[in-house]
């Protein structure tokens, strides 16, 4: 049975006419609710809400800089290069996409190391947005990376919210649960 509907039930329930049976019931069902609450309140809960904070905040540090007098330009990939970068285990190809642009009669060039699979190849045009006070800072608006950090805020948003939700009933079970051993102790 769901957290939401034990709490539920507890609530609408009806106890028992004799009073020493609905004593015992109402501090079993008690007990019941503030020992899940207990558990889920420690365990899933904290662990959800450290990672959902967690994802949020790679999320908004993983942010590109956008500069606030950013222009953006058409321009085309003037060289790639393949380069192997060795690892502990294997290593990897990677690929370095220049691509030259001009502004105001000089020329600057934007070296990005891009995916393989979604890379653009020599004479391909791109999009490249660059800092009209510092022209030579500059930045591909083609890459899938651009987005990538929504993923994070999104999840860490989404677990969050979950997480408080799921706070809420456990709260409230754990409220329940309690007045009910407690009243249940109180009774003659």
């Amino acid at each position: 049975m769901g957290s939401l509907t034990q709490l539920r039930a507890a609530i609408r329930r009806d106890w028992p006419d004799d009073p020493e049976a609905g004593r015992k019931a109402k501090a079993a069902t008690g007990r019941r609710l503030v020992h899940r609450a207990r558990t889920r309140l420690l365990g899933a809960t904290l662990v959800g809400a450290v990672v959902g904070a967690a994802l949020l905040t790679v999320g908004v540090l993983e942010r590109p800089s956008v500069p606030d007098d950013e222009v953006t330009l058409a321009a085309t990939v003037s060289s790639v290069e393949r380069e192997f970068r060795p690892s502990r285990r294997i290593g990897s190809w990677v690929e370095l996409h220049t691509t030259e642009y001009t502004v105001d009669g000089r020329t600057y060039a934007l070296t990005t190391e891009l995916p393989r699979r979604t890379a653009p190849e020599v004479g391909d045009p791109v999009t490249i947005g660059y800092s009209q006070a510092d022209p030579s800072h500059a930045r591909y608006l083609d890459a899938w990376d651009r987005y990538f950090y929504w993923a994070f805020v999104g999840g860490g948003g989404a677990l969050l919210a979950v997480f408080g939700y799921v706070s809420l009933v456990t709260s409230a079970m754990f409220v329940v649960g309690s007045r009910l051993e407690r009243g249940a102790r109180r009774a003659p």
